[in-house]
């Protein structure tokens, strides 16, 4: 029996996938290129952000996708910043038992911004870069603000300077938010507030926009 096929058929190409897990996570592989549900990656910041920059399983893939499972993950500002045709996808593995993603307060205790922009993000985009599209489902993003005030710093009020503190900015053409919850996120503003030396009292926990500079957008 033969099988003819179109001339262009080529096998379908599946976006590289990392499925990662807590640090408490008893079942689990180093190799990020051979990770699985019941063999996850060892969440490791530094490793996280090398995933979404630079895609180290298939480096030609577009398209980074990272699964991660119910639990607790404690980390540093995660940045968004893996170039204008990169597709980021961040999804929790199950729909009942969401993974918190954690703020970690500074361990600075007298430290605070300088200048008008006083402001963090969980999960950033850095200025100046874009996504083509970023999708993120079944999260919780944990601003952790009583943590941060309690280290004495930004958000304390011994901060003079005010300071905002959101859950997600992020750039890109497209995407889809779904199913994400934000907690724990604020600002602590100066009043009267002046543009040019004071953060206002507003925050937005989701910040999101949708850049496109083709001829035809």
């Amino acid at each position: 029996m033969f099988l003819l096929l179109p001339a262009l058929w080529a096998p379908e190409m599946v976006a590289a996938r990392y499925w990662i897990g807590p640090t408490n996570s008893t079942s689990y592989t180093t190799n990020p290129c051979n990770t699985s549900t019941d063999q996850p990656l060892l969440f490791d910041q530094a490793t996280v952000q090398n995933i979404i920059a630079n895609n180290p399983c298939a480096p030609n893939d577009l398209t980074v996708h990272l699964t991660f499972k119910a639990g607790v993950y404690d980390l540093d500002t995660l940045y968004l910043n893996s170039g204008p045709n990169r597709i980021l996808i961040l999804e929790g593995e199950n729909p009942s038992n969401l993974p918190v993603f954690r703020f970690k307060a500074p361990a600075n205790q007298n430290g605070f911004f300088l200048g008008p922009a006083r402001e963090t993000w969980l999960l950033h985009s850095p200025v100046g870069s874009k996504l083509a599209r970023f999708e993120a489902h079944h999260l919780i993003l944990d601003g952790n603000w009583p943590a941060w005030a309690a280290a004495n710093t930004y958000a304390s009020p011994a901060n003079p300077n005010g300071f905002k503190l959101g859950a997600l900015r992020v750039r890109a053409d497209t995407g889809w938010i779904r199913r994400v919850r934000v907690i724990n996120c604020g600002a602590k503003g100066k009043t009267p507030w002046q543009w040019w030396d004071t953060t206002g009292v507003e925050c937005f926990p989701l910040y999101v926009e949708a850049a496109q500079y083709q001829a035809n957008a």
